[in-house]
């Protein structure tokens, strides 16, 4: 895959499969704009992918709250003039049994999985759909094939 010249936007890219995919787009030659909560961290992610010749870039945001994401996608783009790939990778997860789960617990992890994917992605359509291109990629959970105890209500 040739990446080179390429933005790419990953959610919940301070850590674990975010980070990882981040670090490969960039040595792929794609600048990560990497997105999530953790100020700190998402600095040392973009500081570490710069130091190995990559480029990268971070913004804070909540992808849960639809105007965060809209303010951020349109910062993304006024700084960098476009965006080409979306990857939706923020997620969560609810380490508990059903029968000690809240709904409180449970909206927070389809907020997160579910509205936030959903906010990523309005918020870069028109864009896409302005410049006639660009890619959404969706991560999910292996929860999502196997199921685990004490994961989001698998009893």
């Amino acid at each position: 895959m040739v990446l080179s010249g390429k933005i790419a936007l990953i959610t919940g890219a301070n850590r674990g499969l975010g980070k990882a995919i981040a670090e490969k787009f960039a040595s792929e030659g794609a600048l990560t704009v990497l997105v999530g909560r953790k100020e700190a961290e998402l600095a040392a992610v973009r500081d570490a992918i710069i130091a190995a010749g990559g480029k990268a870039d971070y913004r804070v945001a909540d992808v849960t709250d639809p105007k965060q994401v809209q303010e951020m996608v349109d910062s993304v783009v006024k700084e960098h003039r476009t965006i080409d790939i979306l990857v939706n990778n923020a997620g969560n997860h609810c380490k508990k049994y059903i029968w000690d789960m809240t709904v409180e617990d449970y909206k927070s992890v389809l907020d997160v999985h579910l509205v936030g994917s959903f906010a990523m992605s309005k918020a870069v359509a028109p864009y896409f759909k302005e410049q006639r291109h660009g890619r959404i990629i969706f991560q999910a959970s292996m929860t999502s094939y196997i199921g685990q105890p004490q994961v989001c209500g698998y009893a």
